[in-house]
């Protein structure tokens, strides 16, 4: 080949010598090609050749980013190598060095005017009269900066005319199959495209040969892995790997971290965090051990992180988000500092600290507007649930919440989140309430009372599983059974009208609502109290450590869903009494389980906090008022301890007709006694 340089292309024992050997060797194998400018380093710098060092550097770096290889002295040659300008005289070596700017400026997201110009010149090229070869290196060096500097049309373009100079016959296979393989790389996260990336890459494996083409055809499946993780298509993900683990090659260690990384990525993907977090502890030790820049390492530490939050190691996951946002520059920074935020909200509620925990949800989803990052936690979707369940029950920027949730369609993670953006929502507690997508349900028409009445009567007895037959006879009591029936399938059928088909369904007798459509708060409220039942006793609990956290946030849940007692105040039907005595019931259990929890830790202020709230709701439960007054009589608030008590006694006596307890006036004895 032709190319007009420095110095002699035909001198045989100096630096030069093996420069243009390593530039010949290029364009059928890089790692050869490695080998002759190393050999030209050396000579260059006993020498103190200046331009043949910056032409070397060019060179290698070249090698490290198309092929992969060894990051050893990199960082060197990337500072030489991005000082070097044009070259007059030499179009083709001036190519080599534009290719080589365009290298840098895309590992260092730097895409500015400098690299935009060095785009245009590569675009150029691609019609001038240069060698193909070396026109189409430069086109594989611009390959991953296009979408980054031209738009959707000019990307194209671009792509169309390096396909044309990849097609002229004096183009080498290996020279196609690394034309292929960035051709793929420029738009693998394109899913448009998709079929058009997967002939890319059949393209790589059928223009690879030998021991180089191993390389190539190992990084091939690597991308075909890269694009089915993309799509959740773990299976196809896995089956990639395993086909690239036999083509590695151990020297290439960048072949091996990116294999590991994607490994790591694929267990997120299918739930084995702890395989995850291995794979990603591999790929950040060969990373580390070549030299690698950060922008090698971020993606790893991302992954690393990820896979220690969904153990719930959140200190761990923070300080590698924290180190990861350390390495990054500008913007790029920004995911990195998202996530760092959440981890840390996260920690927070696990701690019980849910002040501080919605001050970092609402730092980190401004950060996550600026970016429009709604994907964090991307193949965490059960923990970016959780994140977004925790800030709906903080009430931590709703807005963004539901932006996030609708985007990714984001499964409820706990049927205790009373805000989840449910399609319907049945509300019982305080009053009978339908809302569609957080609208209260206003019909055309007024609804029938009995339409109400049956969906009212289905939710009294659970909401799932009530006899059809029993709803027929306590509904229509006058009629016989084949009137009660009918009636019965003709108000089902305006149900679904109304509600929509699937919200209530019946099948072999029995009426429920549907689980996957419908929320009821009745449901939610006996979750919530269950957790409590269990969270607040004394022995599975202390089995699992503090329990504190998760107690602070049911706190939050059980008074915001219990508004009122079932049905509200009005006349509620018989057949609702026995759900509204148990769920009031277990409503008072749970706060007298979760107060006395409290007192016990010393933390008679948040207890008697809690009390008042409760009796908000229940101004009539009599065990809350002498939870309330052991607390103050604690203190030594005796005036407050009798005002609770007088409010007690008169709501009794007005209300109900009743006396205070035996146990109410005891602590009202006690009061006097002071």
């Amino acid at each position: 080949m032709a190319v007009s340089g420095p110095n002699d292309p035909t001198a045989t024992d100096n630096g030069w010598a093996y420069f243009w050997r390593g530039y010949a060797a290029q364009f059928e194998d890089l790692g050869l090609a490695r080998i002759e400018w190393l050999k030209a380093e050396e000579h260059f710098a006993r020498a103190g050749d200046q331009t043949g060092l910056d032409l070397v550097a060019c060179g290698l770096v070249q090698g490290v980013q198309l092929d992969n290889q060894s990051f050893d002295g990199y960082a060197a040659r990337e500072e030489r190598a991005s000082r070097l300008r044009d070259l007059p005289g030499a179009p083709a070596l001036d190519l080599f060095v534009v290719a080589t700017r365009i290298i840098i400026a895309s590992l260092r997201c730097e895409f500015g005017v400098a690299f935009a110009s060095d785009l245009e010149r590569a675009f150029s090229a691609l019609g001038s009269e240069i060698d193909a070869n070396v026109t189409l290196r430069c086109a594989c060096a611009a390959l991953k900066g296009i979408g980054r500097a031209f738009e959707r049309a000019r990307a194209d373009d671009f792509l169309l005319a390096s396909e044309r100079v990849a097609s002229r016959p004096e183009v080498t296979d290996y020279g196609r199959a690394l034309w292929h393989l960035f051709s793929a790389l420029s738009r693998w996260y394109d899913v448009s495209i998709c079929q058009r990336t997967r002939e890319q890459l059949d393209a790589v494996e059928r223009h690879a040969h030998g021991t180089v083409g191993r390389r190539l055809m190992a990084r091939a499946q690597i991308m075909r892995a890269l694009i089915a993780l993309n799509a959740d298509d773990a299976p196809t993900a896995d089956a990639n790997l395993n086909a690239a683990h036999k083509l590695l090659d151990p020297e290439y260690s960048q072949d091996y971290a990116l294999f590991h990384l994607l490994r790591a990525r694929h267990a997120l993907a299918i739930g084995a965090f702890d395989q995850s977090l291995a794979h990603a502890t591999v790929s950040l030790q060969k990373c580390e051990a070549m030299q690698a820049p950060a922008a090698e390492i971020v993606p790893i530490l991302m992954t690393m992180a990820s896979a220690q939050a969904a153990l719930g190691r959140y200190d761990e996951a923070l300080a590698a988000f924290v180190r990861s946002g350390e390495m990054s520059d500008g913007v790029q920074a920004n995911p990195c500092h998202v996530h760092a935020r959440l981890v840390h909200a996260l920690s927070d509620m696990r701690e019980g600290a849910l002040g501080e925990a919605r001050a970092e949800l609402l730092a980190a989803f401004a950060l996550a507007r600026n970016v429009d990052l709604t994907h964090f936690f991307r193949a965490l979707p059960v923990l970016a649930a959780k994140v977004c369940g925790a800030a709906l029950d903080l009430d931590a920027d709703l807005p963004f919440v539901q932006k996030v949730i609708a985007a990714r369609r984001l499964s409820c993670p706990d049927i205790g989140i009373s805000r989840w953006p449910w399609a319907l929502r049945l509300k019982t507690l305080g009053a009978f309430v339908i809302e569609r997508d957080d609208v209260p349900l206003k019909p055309a028409r007024k609804a029938p009372k009995r339409l109400i009445d049956l969906l009212r009567f289905v939710a009294s007895l659970g909401g799932r599983h009530v006899d059809a037959a029993r709803a027929a006879a306590t509904l229509w009591p006058e009629a016989d059974g084949d009137f009660g029936r009918d009636a019965l399938k003709a108000m089902l059928h305006r149900v679904r009208v109304l509600l929509g088909a699937d919200a209530l369904q019946v099948r072999d007798g029995q009426i429920s609502f549907d689980e996957k459509t419908v929320w009821l708060d009745t449901w939610a409220l006996e979750h919530v109290a269950a957790r409590i039942e269990l969270l607040a006793g004394s022995g599975l609990a202390n089995d699992r450590g503090s329990p504190d956290g998760e107690l602070a946030l049911r706190r939050l849940q059980l008074l915001t869903l219990y508004r009122g007692h079932f049905l509200g105040e009005g006349e509620v039907p018989a057949w609702a009494l026995p759900m509204r005595d148990r769920l009031r019931a277990r409503f008072v259990r749970s706060v007298e389980m979760l107060g006395q929890r409290l007192e016990r830790l010393g933390r008679q202020d948040e207890a008697i906090h809690l009390y008042r709230a409760a009796l908000e709701q229940d101004n009539l439960a009599e065990e809350l008022y002498q939870r309330l007054i052991e607390c103050h009589l604690a203190r030594g608030e005796h005036a407050q301890a009798l005002g609770a008590y007088r409010r007690c006694r008169e709501l009794l006596s007005i209300v109900l007709g009743l006396r205070p307890s035996a146990r109410t006036e005891a602590l009202a004895a006690r009061i006097a006694a002071h």
